[in-house]
């Protein structure tokens, strides 16, 4: 048997029903260090994220620019630049 589909009506829902919450963070000498360092990571994030238009902040332009290799790059190879 199939569970029935759920009412897209929030007053329905139960509080924190469909919550998901993520935490991240990096260790380094120094916050200006370590902001370095995670950036690569937050914007592979922001290109996984953002595609969902989870983050409401991105405008469309944005997001079609993440879609691009050319003007995103990855996490390995900013990596290599910031070295």
């Amino acid at each position: 048997m199939t569970e029935p589909s759920r009412q897209s009506d929030a007053s329905s829902s139960i509080l924190g029903e469909r919550l998901a919450l993520g935490y991240q963070f990096h260790i380094a000498p120094s916050r200006e260090q370590a902001m370095r360092e995670a950036a690569p990571h937050y914007e592979e994030n922001m290109k996984m994220v953002g595609e969902l238009r989870l983050v409401r902040a991105l405008t469309d332009e944005q997001i079609a620019a993440m879609r691009d290799p050319r003007l995103a790059g990855t996490a390995n190879s900013r990596r290599s630049r910031t070295r």
